[in-house]
């Protein structure tokens, strides 16, 4: 169940996947959950997470535990992660990205702004969190120098270069939507 079928709050990623799918409309969900083609490398990577597994061993020899490191625009992040870019945030919520990134401003953790953000990168770095700033090469090397000038100058700490897609995906979900 999704959690609030049984009158309690959504827990496991599982329960806010089925509260969105409900919520959002379908374009916006299938935009979100769905991968390109036939979505096999969706599944593999699905399949391939669910075989991971952990073991606890809780506090086995701990004397003091430090998740901190060093990452770019920070001298150090409370955890070695960072929130990873997703494009339209916006469609699933009204804060969009501006939302995501204070979050991720009060986990410690840098926040890296997709190139596709439905809010301006300004907007999002006056927030004052740590901003990296996805960027994809575009054919136009001069639009592409113009958006790495802003992102300095917007007071991005960091540039997440993407270069795994060199033209946008068949993505048969939103074909169909």
């Amino acid at each position: 169940t999704d959690g609030e079928a049984v009158g309690t709050a959504p827990m496991a990623v599982a329960d806010f996947a089925a509260v969105a799918q409900r919520v959002l409309p379908a374009e916006v969900w299938d935009f979100i959950a769905g991968g390109s083609g036939a979505e096999l490398t969706l599944a593999a990577n699905r399949a391939a997470l669910d075989r991971i597994g952990l073991v606890p061993r809780v506090l086995a020899g701990a004397s003091g535990c430090d998740t901190e490191a060093a990452l770019p625009g920070a001298p150090t992040a409370a955890m070695p992660v960072a929130v990873a870019p997703m494009a339209y945030q916006q469609l699933a919520h009204e804060d969009g990205e501006l939302a995501t990134a204070r979050a991720a401003a009060a986990a410690g953790v840098p926040f890296a702004l997709s190139m596709l953000s439905s809010r301006p990168i300004e907007s999002v770095t006056a927030l004052g969190g740590i901003t990296w700033f996805q960027l994809y090469c575009l054919r136009d090397r001069g639009a592409t120098a113009e958006l790495v000038v802003r992102a300095e100058e917007a007071g991005c700490a960091a540039l997440v270069v993407t270069v795994d897609v060199p033209r946008m995906a068949r993505r048969l979900r939103d074909l169909r939507n």
